[in-house]
């Protein structure tokens, strides 16, 4: 959970970034490499174990101990399994959904790859010097994918397909945008969840288009000519998102970039503010504030005792009777874990599974303690139970005083810090 909250900081941090900063001048190469590798940090960061990191440290105060030490009050925590029972359930749930998603993400990635690769098989492949030109029969949009050019045939025969769009798409084979795509839905099959994913992957995608349109232009071809030849080709449905389509989802912003195509790289001072804000980022990544995961209210301190208050003697600890006290059926079937449990009935010692036919109410009184080390026992099993039935109840124990005092007790096979 800590990793995903890091994780999920710094992409949102570097976003702002380039959405604020970036995002909006032609430095196009350079945004390439920091939006993946932005993305890779951003994953790899929380992962890296700091030498030293800081910690921001909380005092957890208690009034009272959940429960005295060596004693296991089975009634002090009545809902504490049901709490833990619900967070499992909750847990596991996630957990159940998190590999759905990549088990479906993973099918739709090998389904989209094995597209490209059958399309491959069935085309008439053409090689050239630098590329190699897939034809396809039908009307296909065109589009690349590693070192192929896709097109329709009967198109690509009759002079159709425009050389301005050939250079569009050797544009992103020159430049392996294949790469770029495969990464991103790589990382994106294990975080389907993150909306902030999706924002990077889009402005990958445009910045590809910004870099194979500005080669396009600077090879001389007119930008009024080269728009008006998008619009004509445009892609109205959805294509392989592996592939490099002429889908313009982004012709607008595209063809308000155009006109900087010619121009100098802008931006080049913008670049030096990406150092001061990823130190930042690594300096958050180091605090640790797991530490304020229990803060509790910080109790006023005691008032100040009297000295004549330490003449007084203290007051005698209250008187306690044994009573029924039956256990339920879900303690019977704990105890009968020999790993956890020792079980001694009416003063010795029996097999747990002789639990597994007894009805509670044939146990009168009970009492739960637990080994600490140096035990005879210590080891074999945690815990011991002392089980006592009706009849022996009734003659030994019941309206017996009992006070509640802490002290060690030997035993034959123990050392317990035992409630009396």
């Amino acid at each position: 959970m800590n990793y995903l909250i890091e994780a999920s900081l710094l992409l949102l941090g570097f976003a702002a970034v380039f959405h604020f900063l970036l995002d909006g001048d032609n430095a196009y190469r350079f945004h390439r490499w920091y939006l993946i590798g932005s993305l890779l940090a951003s994953l790899v960061i929380p992962l890296i174990a700091w030498p030293a990191p800081i910690v921001i440290e909380t005092a957890n105060y208690t009034l009272l101990p959940d429960f005295l030490p060596g004693v296991v009050d089975e009634g002090a925590r009545p809902d504490a399994s049901s709490t833990i029972s619900l967070r499992s359930v909750l847990l596991t749930l996630l957990i159940w959904v998190f590999w759905l998603g990549v088990i479906y993400k993973t099918f739709l990635f090998t389904r989209q790859l094995y597209g490209l690769l059958a399309n491959i098989r069935r085309g008439q492949v053409v090689e050239r010097s630098t590329f190699k030109l897939v034809l396809l029969p039908g009307h296909v949009p065109i589009h690349s994918f590693g070192a192929y050019v896709f097109v329709g045939q009967e198109e690509y025969e009759q002079g159709e397909v425009e050389q301005a769009l050939i250079q569009h798409e050797l544009a992103h084979i020159h430049q392996k945008h294949s790469w770029d795509i495969l990464t991103v839905e790589l990382i994106h099959i294990f975080f389907w969840f993150h909306p902030i994913l999706k924002y990077f992957r889009a402005s990958i995608k445009l910045n590809h288009e910004h870099l194979s349109d500005q080669a396009v232009v600077q090879e001389g071809v007119d930008v009024i000519y080269y728009q008006q030849l998008l619009l004509k080709n445009i892609c109205t449905y959805q294509t392989n998102p592996l592939a490099s389509p002429l889908h313009f989802s982004f012709t607008k912003k595209r063809f308000q970039m155009m006109p900087k195509h010619l121009m100098a790289t802008e931006g080049r001072h913008k670049r030096w503010l990406i150092l001061p804000f990823t130190l930042l980022f690594l300096a958050l990544s180091n605090i640790n504030l797991t530490g304020q995961e229990e803060l509790r209210e910080i109790p006023p301190p005691p008032p100040p005792v009297k000295a004549e208050a330490f003449d007084r003697p203290p007051p005698p600890p209250p008187v306690e009777v044994f009573t029924e006290k039956n256990p339920s059926p879900q303690q019977l079937k704990d105890w009968q874990n020999t790993k956890e449990y020792g079980v001694w009935f009416d003063g010795k010692r029996i097999e747990n599974a002789t639990l597994q036919g007894m009805n509670p109410q044939e146990i009168g009184w009970f009492h739960v303690s637990r080994l600490l080390k140096g035990a005879k026992n210590y080891g074999v099993h945690n815990y011991q139970v002392d089980a006592y039935s009706q009849a022996y109840f009734e003659k030994n124990l019941k309206n017996k005083k009992r006070l509640p005092i802490i002290r060690e007790v030997e035993a034959p096979n123990r050392v317990v810090r035992k409630l009396n």
